[in-house]
């Protein structure tokens, strides 16, 4: 039975009066319509990210036949398409989330391939930590600009690979301190989340994103002491348990609570790892070499 036929039963029963059914089928509207717009949002977002994709396969397919001039303008099309994209959505579709969203995405992508097509045409030297560096630090201005959450979840995610490839896979050629700066570029946005939205979609996976980032590259600042990251990483984790525990987050399911959900699963995997006698080898190991290097008269 539909939610209309229940109100005219409970309106001719006198159970409800005409203000309360008015104000049951306002509600019920208002939720229809917002549960339309998150799967417009979903929608945009997802056909944004495959036009992207496909100008970008289409163009390399055919990319050894051009010349350097054409490949040059070719370089360009998708920055210029996805610039006058955001520009319409600013003048004209500025309250509209997934016009912001999807054009954000659209163009964050259009950087990337910009970034890359000039560098291959003019064999300008470089490597994925650079081009890394570079595309987030372009594309930081469009989570503000555009209010776009989703370019802030890709930007977590690029400067996390970005840390992992100076620290992580090319260690130690590079230091990755310069991750710590990009993350506190994308914070605000955060917080503004936090204030404005607190029960957004965004605000949950930002709840996942920001304290996995966080995990994934604290290792990066063990130089030489990777032995005793573990102390390291059971604060990290007994601060996320406390965080997770606060009202704010009490208040929502677990599957929201990303700080609490990280939180509790690392705490129990260190205290798992620390039951083997390997663990505290390599520590006992450590620390005798460090005394020893402490001690010496050489």
């Amino acid at each position: 039975m539909s939610i209309g036929k229940e109100i005219t039963e409970l309106l001719k029963a006198d159970v409800i009066n005409q203000d309360t059914a008015d104000r049951i089928q306002n509600y019920y509207k208002e939720r229809e319509g917002a549960s339309s717009n998150r799967l417009f949002i979903a929608f945009g977002l997802l056909g944004a990210i495959l036009v992207g994709m496909g100008i970008i396969l289409i163009i390399g397919h055919n990319w050894d036949e051009l010349s350097r001039g054409v490949k040059t303008v070719l370089a360009f099309i998708p920055l210029l398409i996805g610039q006058g994209f955001c520009g319409f959505t600013l003048l004209r579709k500025q309250d509209s989330v997934a016009w912001r969203e999807s054009t954000a995405a659209f163009l964050f992508f259009a950087v990337a391939a910009s970034i890359a097509l000039v560098s291959q045409i003019y064999n300008i030297p470089g490597d994925m930590s650079s081009f890394i560096l570079t595309w987030m630090i372009l594309s930081l201005p469009l989570v503000y600009l555009m209010r776009s959450s989703i370019v802030s979840l890709m930007y977590i995610m690029g400067i996390t690979y970005f840390a992992c490839e100076t620290n992580y896979w090319d260690y130690p050629r590079v230091e990755s301190y310069g991750y710590w700066l990009l993350l506190l570029g994308v914070l605000p946005h955060y917080y503004m989340l936090y204030k404005n939205k607190p029960n957004g979609n965004f605000i949950k996976f930002h709840h996942w994103f920001v304290p996995l980032s966080l995990m994934i590259v604290l290792g990066t600042v063990a130089d030489n002491a990777d032995e005793l990251m573990w102390v390291a990483y059971m604060s990290l984790f007994g601060l996320y348990y406390l965080i997770g525990q606060l009202p704010y987050f009490n208040e929502r399911k677990v599957r929201n609570n990303g700080y609490k959900v990280i939180g509790t699963l690392g705490s129990m995997g260190l205290l798992l790892a620390s039951s083997f006698y390997w663990f505290w080898d390599d520590i006992i190991k450590f620390n005798s070499n460090s005394t020893e290097g402490i001690l010496s008269v050489e």
